[in-house]
């Protein structure tokens, strides 16, 4: 869902901010705890484990992450609610 922004488009730009701007730091620390259980790790490289931590902690301040990043972050968090939907 999130990976369709085009980062050379202002108004998808725009857009992608607007969902970034939905996540509060405790939600991004919850995804980023989600990549940390044990059953989960493998599937969470560390550098997608660090994009999120930049996420946590950039949410709500006045500058945000890069617009690579946020596009980033938001990926990863459509694969976390893609395998929290997945039955076991």
């Amino acid at each position: 869902m999130y990976a369709q922004y085009d980062l050379g488009d202002p108004s998808d730009i725009t857009m992608m901010h607007g969902e970034y701007d939905q996540y509060k730091e405790k939600d991004w620390l919850e995804f980023l705890d989600y990549t940390e259980k044990p059953e989960n790790e493998k599937l969470f490289s560390y550098k997608k484990r660090k994009c999120l931590q930049r996420m946590a902690f950039k949410a709500g301040n006045f500058h945000r992450p890069a617009d690579k990043d946020i596009l980033w972050g938001l990926s990863i968090i459509d694969k976390i609610e893609e395998l929290k939907e997945e039955p076991e």
